[in-house]
């Protein structure tokens, strides 16, 4: 009887695992489990599951979408009676813990570096995103997160996507923003490293954010060494580009300086509606595939 009890209890713990490795955060090709979000899984004796987590990133645009898919993939699993999602942005650093993302393929790194000389790490705010409900409130929250890590941080890289939409024209950039880029050149003055890498909603970084802000900008991945550990930071559209003919085309196209010529020529009455319509009717589908049970930007031909 007693071995039978465990045996089910195994059962519905590798269920569990199974569901997880079902749920995608839209913007990365990566199930949650093997992408290192879910922290804990505890399963009690009445059968009831908790499960601690974390998403890519504080603002994350799907988080609703994630933790939801989650709930009901996990109360889906025969024998489990109830679920509880604990949301955490605590950085883990158990033994083992990277090495099951290194397995994965993804390296996130979000460990502390030391005390009070702390690394972090976010992307894809989608800061102006017309899929927000509240486009500030995103803002205020992403510029709350980053005051709070103000006094013991060495450096913040963003990797890709903080803004739905930035074009720099030789003496104009995008309005709104006001709080973040506030925010980034008060981190910046106080000798905090910034460091913005570009994905494909924010790809046409010019030279704003150095001689402004005083932050580093990157075009394309990078491998750097961080306190003796090594990290290939990139945001996932240069990463998971070869999946799709028509992904490799756009990664190249909004790279062409060509392209981004012809398009500074339109005028921005055109060109920023454009974008941000563009960017939302992509948010849609791709959250509307996720609902279907395919993986968002890595689909084979």
């Amino acid at each position: 009887m007693e071995e039978e009890l465990e045996n089910e209890y195994l059962r519905i713990e590798e269920d569990i695992v199974a569901a997880l490795r079902t749920v995608y955060d839209p913007e990365i090709p990566v199930n949650v489990y093997d992408l290192g979000l879910i922290y804990c899984v505890e399963l009690t004796d009445e059968k009831f599951v908790t499960i601690t987590m974390t998403l890519t990133a504080p603002n994350c645009p799907a988080a609703d979408f994630i933790l939801e898919d989650v709930r009901m993939k996990v109360e889906d699993v025969e024998g489990v009676t109830g679920v509880e999602i604990q949301l955490t942005f605590e950085a883990r650093v158990e033994q083992g813990y990277d090495e099951r993302r290194g397995d994965a393929g993804v390296r996130l790194p979000l460990a502390a570096m030391s005390e009070r000389k702390k690394v972090f790490f976010t992307s894809d705010a989608h800061l102006g995103s017309g899929y927000h409900a509240d486009p500030r409130a995103v803002e205020q929250r992403l510029v709350r997160w980053l005051r709070s890590i103000e006094d013991e941080a060495r450096a913040v890289y963003f990797l890709g996507d903080m803004f739905d939409y930035w074009f720099e024209y030789r003496a104009v950039v995008p309005r709104g923003h006001v709080r973040f880029l506030g925010q980034v050149a008060q981190m910046c003055d106080r000798g905090i490293e910034i460091h913005f890498f570009a994905g494909n909603h924010d790809v046409w970084f010019a030279d704003y954010m150095q001689t402004e802000l005083g932050a580093q900008v990157h075009h394309h991945a990078e491998v750097i060494e961080l306190d003796g550990k090594t990290f290939r930071l990139a945001h996932g559209d240069e990463e998971y580009c070869g999946y799709r003919r028509m992904d490799k085309f756009l990664y190249r196209l909004f790279r062409c300086r060509l392209a981004q010529v012809l398009y500074a020529a339109v005028h921005p009455r055109w060109t920023v509606g454009f974008a941000l319509s563009c960017s939302l009717r992509s948010r849609k589908k791709g959250l509307k595939r996720a609902t279907l049970g395919e993986v968002p930007h890595a689909l084979s031909e």
